[in-house]
């Protein structure tokens, strides 16, 4: 049976609009079918008015000739069919047309743009019959049961991030040009290849034309992952900085002849490049999901522009044609390349066994670690959730992940619950003259971890999410402990979710008086940041086999500036001293461990703390910096932040809006700048509460009494009348009484939590 329904018909063209429940129930996909002939609009109207969209689909087919617009801003498109039950979305143009099906959004603004959160298309089965491919395009995020392509292939694109279009009014998201945004599909059962038969049975080895394939290549299914980063037209780029990026394979295996244009490293332990410190230059070297990878863009060092062959393997110089090379970015899809010569002219990998390893990831990837720094990568198309990771309790993640991270004894740990992502400033230049083969690249790392990190959201003032995710094809960085070193790590298809994570981007936890202060060296635009985080002291030292709470424990900082040749001055797990924080071609900030000397960049400290110093390692050029503080939001125990500078004798009051801007000389000392914190005097009026909450001090104790169920899980904080905090601990019971030693003199009490109170208190 096939039901045609209604159209609009609007500029010339025919759309088919869903308002509220539409159902599409039947026996057999093959039998039951609602056939739209046109466009189909989700989410508005004719009059682009906001509606109500949801289709069920039980044992039937929709099939659409023309291109999806999801303009939904709440709610589901398709209401989830039982399992076992699910239809199939089916696009197929026309028999009489040759044209690519397109799902996209009519939005134009990141406010308009459905949230791939929340509003993310949520099909049924998706089959793929159209000869030339259906292109979701970089908004959109779509999740589906199997994934079934039949003909032609279902092509995820991807753009550079546009600050007016891709990012909230106003946002402060850094770098943002080295962002991409990435369509995202998550693909919950299985997807299935067909037309991928030969006329004979070729040897895996052997080089395959297009006479060996009994369908042409726009008649296999395939999915095609677009990769856009920086645009580089020029046709001659010698020697000049260029950006690097870290990235995963979307495939279950990957060569790397997709990148003979351009460089490509596998990073490890004390090199960015790889073993030897040297870029891969075999294109036959296999690239493995869940592996993180480092490339670029058209990097070349050559000074004779006729002749780019010597930056690559001499055996590769008759092959290799710079005039055909990727200039904005990667296209991964081999069968395309039979009919895409200005793309990848020279594609060399073309045995059957290449084809056959390029289905996309959709089942858990194993990966193995080794002792120390793991470059890893998300190796599937939706965002990644490694919460858990970070976790330091004993229920870590030890049953889909296949590894402990930190636990509450700190003894049992494989990994450390900290996580490195890749800035997106990083650079690279090729030498320009002999040894050729030879790199020089500058890279920093930004760290997640559960509390603590110098990382922040798009704007550290609007609130941050609850999960920390890796985008698509995202590295990431796990160190390993000497008991995880060689366990097989599982990456989780299960934690796969919708968020709207970018490409060099990850989102941290909410956190409380945890801040970030960063420099920016104003000619050149690089920075570096160094994060404070203030606990009660009874937490941060709580003994914990005599080791710590490991939730609090400061992290070294990572070294990662790398000389000619692609030595990395640290990137080990030792400690790292503050002499090893060298001059750099940017300012680098730091704290000091009082117990090892070590320079950290995550530092904690007791809340009751009133200045840290403030390490800077000028750049090694004299220059204009910008100083500001970051996720200032935070703030709970502390009222105000101030920034000294020692040399121009200057104290700021750290704002959202505070920017210091003085000059930098790589002469002046390392220990210029102080933090200095003072606690929120505790006295609201405002926050009193008319319940019935008493507190007095007898003996060493000081007892508090009157709260109920709401009130558990809140603090007591115990100020002196000048403002200083005193003690401060968590509500658990009815009645507190907590034992301490008070100064005669009066006090000021205040709970905070879901309600607060205020009292004064006198201590005889």
């Amino acid at each position: 049976m096939c039901i045609f329904p209604a159209f609009s018909f609007i500029q010339g063209q025919v759309v088919f609009y869903n308002k509220g429940l539409m159902s599409v129930v039947g026996q057999d996909t093959a039998k039951t079918i609602l056939y739209v002939q046109g466009d189909m609009k989700v989410g508005t109207d004719a009059t682009n008015t906001a509606i109500t969209s949801n289709i069920s689909m039980s044992k039937s087919k929709v099939r659409l000739t023309g291109d999806f617009y999801n303009d939904v801003k709440t709610g589901a498109v398709f209401k989830t069919a039982t399992a076992g039950n699910e239809g199939v979305f089916e696009f197929k143009p026309l028999s009489t047309a040759t044209r690519e099906q397109r799902i996209l959004t009519s939005k134009t603004t990141y406010t308009d743009i459905p949230s791939k959160a929340t509003s993310y298309i949520n099909f049924p089965h998706v089959k793929v019959e159209n000869a030339k491919s259906v292109l979701v395009y970089p908004e959109i995020a779509m999740k589906t049961k199997d994934l079934i392509l039949h003909k032609g292939w279902l092509v995820l694109d991807s753009k550079k991030a546009a600050a007016n279009v891709d990012y909230p009014s106003g946002s402060t998201v850094d770098l943002i040009n080295n962002r991409t945004v990435m369509a995202h599909l998550l693909v919950d059962g299985k997807a299935v290849y067909n037309g991928w038969e030969l006329n004979g049975t070729p040897a895996a080895t052997k080089e395959l034309t297009a006479a060996d394939w009994k369908y042409p290549a726009n008649e296999r299914g395939f999915v095609e992952v677009r990769l856009r980063l920086d645009d580089n037209n020029s046709a001659i780029n010698i020697g000049a900085e260029r950006p690097m990026f870290g990235f995963g394979v979307p495939y279950e295996s990957m060569y790397a002849d997709y990148f003979v244009y351009n460089n490509i490293m596998g990073p490890v332990h004390e090199s960015f490049f790889g073993p030897g410190g040297k870029p891969i230059i075999d294109p036959i070297t296999e690239l493995t999901a869940g592996k993180g990878y480092i490339s670029g863009i058209d990097i070349r060092g050559n000074q004779n522009p006729a002749t780019y062959y010597w930056d690559i393997n001499p055996i590769y110089s008759g092959v290799i044609d710079f005039d055909h090379r990727a200039k904005d970015g990667h296209y991964f899809n081999r069968f395309k390349f039979f009919g895409d010569n200005t793309r990848n002219k020279n594609f060399i990998n073309k045995t059957l066994k290449h084809y056959q390893a390029e289905k996309l990831n959709v089942s858990n990837v194993p990966v193995t670690l080794d002792l120390g720094f793991n470059y890893l990568a998300n190796p599937f198309m939706a965002p990644l959730d490694i919460t858990e990771l970070l976790s330091s309790s004993n229920a870590g993640p030890k049953g889909e992940w296949g590894i402990v991270p930190d636990n509450s004894g700190n003894l049992n740990r494989d990994i450390l619950n900290r996580i490195w992502v890749l800035k997106g400033d990083a650079k690279g230049v090729a030498q320009t003259a002999y040894p050729y083969l030879k790199m020089t690249v500058t890279y920093n790392f930004y760290l997640a971890k559960g509390v603590g990190g110098t990382f922040t959201a798009d704007n550290d003032d609007d609130g941050l999410a609850s999960n920390v995710t890796i985008a698509p094809l995202q590295m990431f960085v796990v160190a390993a402990t000497e008991k995880g070193k060689g366990k097989t790590m599982i990456i989780p298809k299960s934690k796969r979710l919708m968020s709207r994570a970018e490409f060099i981007r990850n989102t941290p936890t909410r956190r409380m008086d945890d801040f970030i202060l960063e420099v920016v060296d104003n000619n050149t635009g690089m920075s570096d940041r160094t994060n404070v985080v203030l606990r009660p002291e009874t937490d941060i030292y709580k003994s914990v086999t005599r080791k710590g709470n490991p939730e609090y424990q400061n992290v070294t900082k990572l070294n990662t500036e790398v000389a000619s040749g692609g030595v990395a001055a640290k990137s080990a797990l030792a400690e790292v001293t503050a002499a090893d924080v060298k001059s750099s071609i940017y300012s680098q900030l730091y704290t000091i461990d009082q117990k090892t000397g070590g320079a950290l960049t995550v530092n904690f400290l007791p809340d009751d703390t009133e200045s840290v110093q403030v390490y800077m390692q000028p750049a090694t050029e004299a220059q204009e910096i910008t100083i500001r503080g970051l996720r200032l939001n935070t703030k709970e125990v502390v009222g105000t932040i101030l920034l000294e500078d020692k040399i121009d004798r200057q104290t700021v009051e750290l704002t959202p809006e505070t920017r210091y801007v003085t000059n930098s000389s790589p002469m002046d000392p390392a220990d210029r700048f102080v933090l200095h914190f003072k606690p929120k005097s505790g006295i609201d009026e405002s926050d009193v509460d008319d319940r019935n909450i008493h507190a007095h001090y007898n003996e060493g104790t000081l007892t508090v009494s009157g709260f109920n169920a709401e009130d558990f899980g809140g603090y007591i904080n115990l100020y002196s009348i000048q403002g200083a905090l005193v003690l401060r601990t968590q509500i658990e019971q009815s009645v507190m009484e907590i034992p301490c030693s008070l100064v005669t003199g009066a006090y000021v009490l205040k709970t905070t939590g879901p309600k607060s109170y205020v009292t004064k208190l006198l201590a005889k």
